[in-house]
């Protein structure tokens, strides 16, 4: 009579696990599930790529609904063919949203490298815009003070007198200056005398000339003392006025002077004058005489170009 072998609950738990394990895996790698296993294989590897290379945005999630598509057929799979699936979607998922938010940061970066090159190249330009206006307005003054030292700029002559005193002959010596910083060259110098009568106080004909000279070169530093002499006709202590009319031509323009003398009755000399433009306009006097350095004054080029 034979005995029966009495087998232990664990031993039967054991033997049950692994009968289960041994069916599952010939069902998991059935003829039937071969092609998605392979396929599933695949993903895996490229997800693990892409995982750590990140492709292009969009690429990924259209591998996910590849994946998608290619489980929709799988029929009859078992759990673990499924969860594979979903974990495979997913990670695809994940790869696209690492990959478009990648992208998104470049394009940060790449906008503000874009930006700061630009600035950098404004900045470059305006410094060079700067540049070229300095040089050009320093070429401008260059030139224009060149022009003033041919033509004599803002510079006006003016005659006076610095002694009251006449010589022997009656003579009143005039001495002739600059006003401005560019030289007058040359100079034309007339005086025509006795304007009008002294007794009547009639206007004379302004047809004849007593002195006319011509001076090479007048500058700021050296003024120089007139040859001629004008000769005044007064009586001293009349109060009587004799006037002189004293035409400067020069590159700049003409200006005119008129010269009001006086005598006292020490025969003491007083010259008033004043010196007009070619217009007419007064320019200034022997009382504003600021007025005159003020006229001479050279204007430079960069306040012309601050106006």
């Amino acid at each position: 009579m034979e005995e029966k072998l009495e087998v232990s609950a664990d031993a039967k738990k054991e033997f049950r696990l692994a009968t289960s394990l041994r069916n599952g895996t010939k069902t998991f790698f059935a003829p039937r599930h071969l092609f998605f296993v392979v396929v599933q294989v695949v993903a895996g590897m490229y997800g693990w790529h892409y995982w750590h290379y990140l492709p292009a945005p969009g690429f990924a999630i259209g591998i996910a609904a590849l994946l998608a598509a290619v489980m929709a057929v799988h029929l009859d799979m078992r759990v673990l063919h499924r969860a594979i699936w979903i974990l495979l979607v997913g990670a695809f998922v994940v790869i696209d949203l690492q990959a478009i938010t990648k992208d998104r940061d470049d394009n940060t970066k790449d906008r503000k490298a874009t930006a700061d090159a630009f600035s950098s190249l404004v900045t470059l330009q305006n410094k060079a815009l700067t540049s070229n206006q300095i040089n050009f307005e320093n070429a401008l003054g260059r030139l224009e003070n060149l022009t003033n030292q041919q033509t004599g700029g803002n510079s006006i002559p003016i005659i006076y007198n610095t002694d009251p005193k006449v010589d022997e002959k009656g003579g009143l010596t005039l001495e002739i200056s600059l006003q401005g910083k560019y030289p007058l060259s040359p100079l034309h110098v007339s005086i025509f005398p006795h304007l009008q009568d002294v007794k009547s106080g009639k206007t004379r004909a302004q047809d004849v000339i007593k002195d006319e000279w011509i001076i090479p070169d007048l500058t700021a530093y050296s003024p120089e003392t007139l040859q001629h002499k004008i000769y005044p006709q007064l009586n001293p202590g009349d109060g009587e006025t004799d006037i002189f009319q004293i035409t400067f031509t020069a590159h700049n323009g003409v200006y005119n002077e008129t010269m009001f003398v006086t005598e006292n009755k020490y025969r003491q000399f007083t010259g008033l004058w004043k010196l007009y433009d070619v217009s007419g306009r007064f320019i200034c006097d022997g009382d504003h005489f600021a007025a005159c350095a003020a006229r001479g004054k050279p204007e430079t080029t960069k306040s012309k170009v601050k106006k």
